[in-house]
Order: C-alpha cells, then sequence, then structure tokens
C-alpha cells in the first residue's frame, strides 16, 4: 500500500537544522549558531483584504503538506501584521490568510505567500501588492508583487525570484525517440530559468542556501521519469529492447553532475530533492526489474549516497513503501542503516500508525475486571473506538453510526467491536455505559484510567474520538482522526468497509 504520511504526527522541527544566522552572512561564510527567535512583518497593500494572518511551519522530514505548528500574526494597524514568536532554528514556513467576511473565496486559509526558507535571526519584512486587478487566481506570484528588506532578507527573495523565473519561463516539448538516445523535457526551459536566476543572486546569498535552492531546483525533475516512460512507451511500438535501452540511456541527467557538488547535509534538506532521488531509485528499480535483476532498494541508497542524505532517503523510502513489500520486515531493515535522529524518531513515530504494521499490545481491565489483551482476538478482524465521558463527538457517532453497525453485524463471529474510554474515574465511566451514550454492553468495553496510559500515549490519541481497524493478523488497517472520515462516516460506509477488510485473508 502505498502511504503519502500527510497527517498523523508532529515531529520537530530537528533534521540536522543547525540554528542560523543571517544578519552577518557573507556569501561564502558557514553559519554561526544563533539564540534570536524569528520576526516577520508582512504589509499588505491597497485592495487585498484579510482578516487575519498566520504562519505555518512547514514539517522538514515530510514536506510541504505536512505541518508542524501553525502560529498567528498580530494586527499592527490596518493592513500590517506581525509575528514575533520563540521560533529557533531554521526551516520553511508558509503565510495563509482567512479571507475576509466579505470576500467571495470560502476557503479557511488562503496561501498568501510562496513556501520561504527562515533562520531564527530573521526579522524580515515582506511587503504586498495587487498584480491582478480583476481578482485573486490562487496563485501567489500570479496575484502578488513582492517587497523584501530587513536582516536576513536576501533568502525570501531569492526564492521569490526563482519561482518566478520557473514561472515565466515557457515550457518545452517533450522529444524523445526510442532508436536515439536524445530526451528533452518540457521542465528543462524552466529548471534552467531558475538555475539561471539563481546564479545571478549567487553574491547575495550565504553558501548554505546557494546550495540549498540548487539542490531543490534539480529535485523540480522528479516528474520527468513518468514522462520519460512515457515517451517511450508511446514511440517505441511494442520493441521492448528498444525501449529499455533508451530508458537506461537516459536515467541519468547532466544535472546530476551538477547535484554531486551540493554538500550531502545541506541535499538532506531538500525536500524536493530528496523525492527527486526517490522517484528516480523507483525508476532504477524497474528497469533492473525488466532485465531480470531485481534492486534491492536499501543497499543501493547506502552505495550511492553519504550520510544525511542516505539516511533521509531511507526514511523516504519506508514513509512512501513499495505496495508490493512487507511493511513490517521493511522496517527492520531500514532501521539499523539509519543514524540521523530526526530521521530515527521520525521513521519510529510513523511505523506506528503504518498500515501493515503490528499493533501495540495492551493489557486493560474490562467491566468485569478481567485483564484483556489485544492479542487475545488475534485472528479477528477489530474495530477499535477510542472516547471519554463528555465528548460530543464521541457521542454523535455512537448514536448516529456505530450502534446501528453494531447491531448490522452482531452476528459476524470474526468482527470484534471494541471500546475503550480515558475517563480517569472508573465509576464515571460505569455510569456512562449505563447511559448507553457512548458504548453498549453488548461490546467489549475497557478502561485505561485516563488519557496518560501508555498505550494512549504511543498513539497519542489523547484527543478523541479515535477509531481504529485490525486485521486478523494483529496488524492495522487504518486509523481515523474522527468519524468524520471517509469510509466510516455512516452506518452503510463503516458496514462496507468492515466487510470489506473481512474479505481479506
Amino acid at each position: 500500500m502505498n502511504i503519502l504520511l500527510r497527517f498523523w504526527f508532529t515531529i520537530c522541527l530537528a533534521l540536522s537544522m543547525i540554528p542560523l544566522k543571517a544578519v552577518a552572512l557573507k556569501p561564502n561564510q558557514r553559519l554561526p549558531a544563533s539564540t534570536d527567535s524569528l520576526v516577520l512583518t508582512v504589509r499588505l497593500g491597497q485592495g487585498i483584504e484579510m482578516d487575519s494572518l498566520f504562519v505555518f511551519f512547514i514539517n522538514p522530514l515530510k514536506g510541504e503538506a505536512v505541518i508542524d505548528s501553525v502560529a498567528g500574526l498580530k494586527m499592527l494597524e490596518n493592513g500590517v501584521f506581525k509575528y514575533c514568536g520563540n521560533a529557533t532554528g531554521s526551516g520553511r514556513l508558509v503565510v495563509q490568510a482567512k479571507p475576509s467576511k466579505a470576500s467571495s473565496r470560502r476557503q479557511r486559509y488562503l496561501p498568501i505567500t510562496p513556501v520561504f526558507n527562515w533562520c531564527s535571526s530573521d526579522s524580515v519584512r515582506i511587503s504586498m501588492d495587487k498584480r491582478n486587478v480583476t481578482g485573486l487566481t490562487g496563485n501567489t506570484l500570479d496575484d502578488y508583487a513582492f517587497g523584501f528588506d530587513g536582516p536576513g532578507y536576501e533568502k525570501y527573495m531569492a526564492r521569490e525570484k526563482i519561482l518566478r523565473a520557473r514561472l515565466n519561463a515557457e515550457p518545452g516539448l517533450v522529444v524523445g525517440l526510442a532508436n536515439s538516445s536524445a530526451y528533452h523535457d518540457l521542465l528543462a526551459p524552466k529548471i534552467d530559468a531558475a538555475l539561471n536566476t539563481l546564479e545571478e543572486l549567487k553574491p547575495v546569498l550565504p553558501e548554505h542556501y546557494y546550495h540549498l535552492f540548487k539542490a531543490d531546483i534539480i529535485g523540480w525533475q522528479a516528474s520527468r521519469f513518468m514522462r520519460l516512460e512515457s515517451a517511450c512507451k508511446n514511440q517505441s511500438e511494442g520493441d521492448s529492447a528498444l525501449c529499455q535501452k533508451f530508458l537506461w540511456q537516459n536515467l541519468h541527467t547532466a544535472l546530476d553532475s551538477v547535484a554531486s557538488e551540493i554538500p550531502a547535509a545541506i541535499a538532506a534538506l531538500s525536500g524536493s530533492y530528496t523525492g527527486y532521488l526517490h522517484e528516480k531509485l523507483l525508476f532504477e528499480a524497474s528497469l533492473h526489474k525488466a532485465a531480470g535483476r531485481p534492486l534491492d532498494y536499501p543497499s543501493a541508497i547506502v552505495k550511492d549516497h553519504q550520510r544525511p542524505l542516505s539516511d533521509r532517503l531511507l526514511l523516504n523510502l519506508f514513509l512512501n513503501h513499495v505496495q508490493t513489500q512487507d511493511i513490517n520486515a521493511l522496517y527492520q531493515r531500514v532501521r539499523p542503516l539509519i543514524k540521523d535522529t530526526a530521521c530515527l524518531t521520525a521513521l519510529d513515530e510513523s511505523a506506528k500508525v503504518l498500515p501493515g504494521m503490528s499493533v501495540a499490545d495492551f493489557e486493560l481491565p474490562d467491566l468485569t475486571g478481567k485483564t484483556m489483551r489485544l492479542a487475545d482476538f488475534k485472528g479477528k478482524m477489530m474495530f477499535v473506538d477510542v472516547w471519554f465521558t463528555g465528548c460530543g463527538a464521541c457521542a454523535a457517532y455512537y448514536r448516529n453510526v456505530l450502534k446501528q453497525a453494531e447491531e448490522a453485524l452482531k452476528d459476524e463471529k470474526d468482527i470484534v467491536f471494541v471500546s475503550i474510554s480515558t475517563d480517569r474515574n472508573q465509576e464515571l465511566w460505569k455510569r456512562s455505559l449505563a447511559s448507553g451514550k457512548y458504548s453498549s454492553t453488548n461490546v467489549l468495553n475497557l478502561y485505561t484510567k485516563g488519557a496518560d496510559h501508555p498505550w494512549v500515549k504511543y498513539y497519542h490519541f489523547e484527543s478523541v474520538p479515535k477509531m481504529i481497524i485490525i486485521n486478523r493478523k494483529g496488524q492495522i488497517e487504518r486509523i481515523f482522526n474522527n468519524g468524520l472520515a471517509e469510509g466510516i462516516n455512516t452506518t452503510t460506509a463503516l458496514i462496507s468497509t468492515l466487510k470489506m477488510y473481512q474479505g481479506e485473508r
């Protein structure tokens, strides 16, 4: 099962990111430590109506769709907002807004800046003016013109210019013939434009960010492998040998030699570049498989890349594991190879909740005081519902969905419904069960003695409701953050989902 883990956990901003000091840096100077905190001021130009602004700090290990934390900006005056927080170290961020009440846009949050690189000594002022008088397109570079000043502004300015160069460059034509080694990708002109802009900005950038932005740009090639295969498939007319030769000839690009000049410690910080290397690895593995020489993914990573880049790629391999791989076996294989502390933390946190991973066992008392274990039900499918007294969403889910599903499936001997309460007071738990608002006595009711129970804390189930489907092998099928999740949000959906997993032996 190919899992894109864009939710589930909070991982600290720690991927080998030493604190940075942007104010006094010369272009080729190393990054000294800093104890300062980030200051960010945003000025909205005339006609930009936003009620409130927020800074979203992006998880460095999981990519730009995964957020570590969110903080509000304080309005200093009309159209001027400021963040002055305790963010230390470095990473990536994006400023988003709640549209004004008068706005026709209905998104909860609306990105208004590109993703920027920050460090804790920055005190940057960002000014924004509308570029499009007819309305917003949703693309920040199309919608706004940006200005930057203040200590550390150079990397914000550089990233905006690089992104704009990519946006403005015309895509090329995809050209690839199976009887030729030449392949021209449609993104090549855009990547070239971005690299040329980076070279122009090199004199004003610290060396660290020059290399980091170069890694980001090279990483934009990630989708080329899909287009490469398509070009070969469409033009080879079934000549598989010629097609394979064509693909092998185009496995590497000229930019791979450029990337080799980037220090591994910096390349590992680029989610774009590590994503590109992951796609390249999968592409290369498909070529080896076609040639009858299956590629061993972990060995190939360790052989071809230095730490900490290899550690990051091993983590990526696990988080985006190939469907045919045994996730438990892959975890046991990958973990001893990773030495970076942050990558190990992310690996272990992710492993807890991935489909296919064994569920952590527990020993919990039922209503009679008998101790029950998850392992007691191996061989049966389980639907686990975690709740506490006073949780309105928990009561609503039981009343509107779960109660009817339990009744409909009561004769299914290999499906077990388990209700786990995180109430601190045992008598309160028993009264809640007697009320019939959260569970029924027809299912297995267990008690944790509070949200600080090790099993609850292990899965970060302090906030409820939470639901888990566990398969016959005692492995996770799905974890749901609430009862609104697709697949369990109605009685019909829940029954259908359980029946589907029930049929998998």
